[in-house]
């Protein structure tokens, strides 16, 4: 069960992230700000290729990570070349609903 505290630390998350219009801004804020709520080593944000006919595409990776920027833009780069191929949780982009998923 969250705390008070945490609930109120989501809330003020939606209510910046709802003000920025650009998403690359949003998704960086977004990940920044949650990284001092969960726990984690690295998270990142991918975007639905919407030109993408019968399937799913995983585009414009974004990661933040305990690690360097630098080491986070090499990531995202090359998660996005060689493993967005047989990335396993493209499924998630397919349905209708809204879905946050957790893998270790």
């Amino acid at each position: 069960m969250l705390q008070q505290f945490e609930w109120e630390n989501i809330n003020l998350l939606a209510g910046e992230i709802n003000k920025i219009k650009v998403i690359n801004r949003m998704r960086k804020v977004f990940l920044i700000k949650l990284v001092r709520l969960l726990a984690f080593d690295l998270t990142e944000f991918f975007l639905n290729d919407t030109k993408t006919v019968n399937g799913v595409r995983l585009i414009d990776a974004f990661a933040v990570s305990k690690y360097s920027e630098i080491f986070d833009a090499k990531f995202a780069r090359e998660y996005e070349k060689y493993y967005n191929q047989v990335e396993y949780v493209k499924w998630i982009f397919s349905t209708i609903e809204s879905e946050i998923y957790r893998r270790s």
